[in-house]
């Protein structure tokens, strides 16, 4: 089949083995990410089904549905994410079939959550907080998980609050893709600013600012940011 299953998910503890989780690591609920490229001829096409989609699953009153669409690099790309354990009711075979017409490949990971290397504390409310998604994706040498999770949690994630940078989630996959891969959502509502100061640096300094990023890329085998707008037309919450 032209379109794969695949995703991008904040959480799927299920995965793991018996004592694979340490145990000052507090994890959170999971959710999908699925990864859409779609046939730029066809985008209208694509949207309408994805609405009829988040409109069957919206009544059942369960779960999220957010969309987003990139904005820089390839503006065809669509993430879906949703909830591990939300609402599962068939789509049609019709709607199955249009959309294997319109999307040129799709790619399902599942991440867990680490909300204690969150820069806030979100309770409940899952609902997106701002109009875009700033996401951070690295790939982390093999054995330096464990360390880069603790430098995430200890130095980066306090820095960040001590910057009041807003909202920002970090999440590693765990199954569907490269599992020593970790990635860090931000939501904001302006798309920022390429050679804009660095906040952390402004709150921390620059010497310990450039200390602190110096740990994190010894650690780090590849970077990636990417920049999405979240389609509120495509997305659900419920109450």
């Amino acid at each position: 089949m032209k379109l794969h299953q695949g995703l991008i998910a904040a959480g799927l503890l299920a995965v793991f083995g018996p004592g694979s989780i340490g145990a000052q690591e507090q994890v959170g609920a999971s959710i999908l990410v699925r990864t859409h490229i779609v046939d730029r001829n066809r985008l209208d096409q694509y949207e309408g089904l994805m609405a009829e989609r988040m409109e069957e699953l919206r009544a059942s009153g369960e779960g999220f549905r957010h969309v987003f669409e990139q904005v820089r690099g390839q503006q065809e790309t669509y993430l879906v994410i949703t909830p591990y354990d939300g609402p599962i009711f068939a789509a049609s075979t019709n709607w199955v079939n249009a959309i294997n017409n319109v999307v040129l490949s799709s790619v399902l990971v599942t991440q867990q959550a680490y909300t204690d290397a969150f820069t806030v504390e979100l309770g409940e409310d899952v609902s997106v907080p701002g109009a875009f998604m700033y996401t951070r994706v690295r790939t982390v040498l093999p054995d330096r998980n464990d360390d880069y999770y603790a430098w995430q949690r200890d130095e980066l994630i306090p820095a960040l609050r001590e910057a009041d940078v807003g909202d920002i989630r970090t999440l590693r996959v765990v199954h569907g893709g490269n599992i020593n891969t970790w990635i860090r959502y931000s939501y904001i509502d302006e798309i920022p600013i390429i050679g804009a100061p660095d906040p952390v640096v402004g709150a921390i300094g620059d010497r310990r600012a450039q200390e602190l990023f110096a740990t994190g890329n010894a650690m780090t085998m590849s970077a990636s940011d990417f920049i999405y707008r979240y389609r509120p037309d495509l997305s659900y919450d419920t109450d």
